[in-house]
């Protein structure tokens, strides 16, 4: 007869101040998690902005390229963009060279003041090799580079001693070279396909990964540390009293259990109804984690953590 009868069964094991409190638990413990995951999203955004805004957008350089490496890279169908730079040592060791609108794009150089050269009798210039020459930082004077008179027409911020094979940047840029002696390659994947630049070996030419440029996610960093640590608390905080309300609401209902399966309930009817309670006791926190998502512009990533934790 008790198995027929699934209404009586809901009535008697139902429980709304139980139910409410276990949802609330559920809500206030996800939205901790969500607000927590969100944080650690956005800084890590701010960190990559951040580094592609210093050391380039780029995710490897391509070395001492000859005509077969250049093309073996625009082969390469997990290679996405490609830019090219020229350069030509001086006899002092400074280095002049040109760059396509696709190394600028990526590079993301900073100009303190100015514009990047537009013909061969201009030239923008790193600040530091102003300093070394003891000349000013004023637009429009002429200067001397290897012999030849050019107008300075932009100032750099002094960055290629910080990037990854910085050593082979110009510190002296124009709008193309005569007799070019090296052709670095600069590189980007398509998404997904970031890790060709560590399998790859070109047939020539030196390959060298933008060790600045950090994509991955670390919970231990020292940014993402602490929400790391509020996140392992709402859950370990929110599983301890939702597990002490649904022990509580066992406890409660004891007797009641005991009658029901003297009365012939199998187990199975009994936590089916329990899981059941359980559900539809949380299933309001789903529309309330949504809202905050769109409220929070919170990127589908982060939705998706926060929707396998709640389904977990």
């Amino acid at each position: 007869m008790l198995r027929k009868d699934w209404n009586a069964l809901r009535r008697i094991l139902r429980s709304k101040p139980a139910s409410r409190l276990f949802g609330l638990v559920m809500t206030l413990a996800m939205s901790l998690i969500l607000s927590s995951l969100l944080i650690q999203h956005r800084s890590m955004e701010d960190r990559f902005r951040t580094q592609r805004q210093w050391y380039g957008a780029w995710q490897a350089v391509l070395l001492e390229a000859d005509d077969a490496a250049i093309q073996e890279t625009w082969d390469n169908l997990a290679v996405d963009r490609v830019g090219i730079v020229q350069t030509v040592s001086l006899p002092d060791g400074t280095i002049i060279g040109s760059g396509d609108d696709l190394f600028f794009d990526m590079a993301s150089l900073t100009l303190k003041t100015g514009k990047l050269p537009e013909s061969e009798s201009e030239a923008a210039v790193e600040a530091l090799w102003l300093d070394r020459q003891g000349l000013s930082y004023e637009l429009g004077q002429e200067i001397s580079i290897g012999g030849d008179t050019v107008t300075l027409c932009g100032i750099l911020d002094s960055y290629a001693a910080n990037w990854t094979a910085g050593d082979h940047l110009p510190q002296i840029w124009t709008a193309s070279l005569d007799h070019p002696a090296e052709t670095l390659v600069y590189m980007q994947a398509k998404p997904g396909y970031e890790d060709v630049f560590d399998e790859w070996k070109p047939a020539s030419g030196v390959l060298v990964r933008n060790m600045h440029l950090d994509i991955r996610y670390d919970p231990f960093s020292g940014d993402s540390l602490p929400w790391t640590i509020v996140i392992l608390t709402a859950v370990t905080g929110g599983l301890l009293l939702m597990g002490v309300i649904l022990s509580r609401w066992l406890e409660a209902r004891q007797l009641t259990l005991i009658r029901l399966k003297t009365m012939g309930a199998d187990t199975g009817q009994l936590m089916r109804q329990v899981f059941l309670l359980i559900l539809g006791s949380v299933s309001w926190s789903i529309a309330v984690l949504v809202a905050e998502g769109l409220i929070l512009n919170a990127p589908w990533q982060v939705m998706t953590a926060a929707a396998c934790v709640w389904v977990a």
